[in-house]
């Protein structure tokens, strides 16, 4: 289901749409900068569509935005969310569950 996306995802794009809006770009010029259709990028940027990892660091570049704090933003925001799930558990090397759902 490559262009379902969760929680993050679209946490994510509201950061990369206030970003825009804040610095007053046109989503074509965007588009242009990181290379993919200005389609694809509209998709990405309501969170209906996944975007690859290059097409995320090419974003912050782009946006002038640092991609570790842009993560850790996002992640914070829906870490605390009860939407959140993960479907399996993640286990430390010691074997400790940190998080997630059996």
């Amino acid at each position: 289901m490559q262009n379902e996306t969760g929680a993050l995802t679209k946490e994510v794009a509201a950061l990369f749409r206030a970003r825009m809006a804040q610095a007053q770009v046109k989503q074509s010029e965007i588009a242009d900068a990181v290379g993919v259709s200005q389609s694809q990028l509209s998709k990405i940027l309501r969170g209906q569509r996944q975007m690859t990892i290059d097409v995320y660091f090419n974003l912050c570049a782009v946006l002038g935005l640092d991609p570790s704090r842009v993560m850790n933003q996002a992640w914070q925001t829906v870490s605390t969310s009860a939407d959140l799930v993960f479907p399996v558990s993640w286990v430390d090397s010691k074997g400790c569950r940190l998080v997630g759902q059996a």
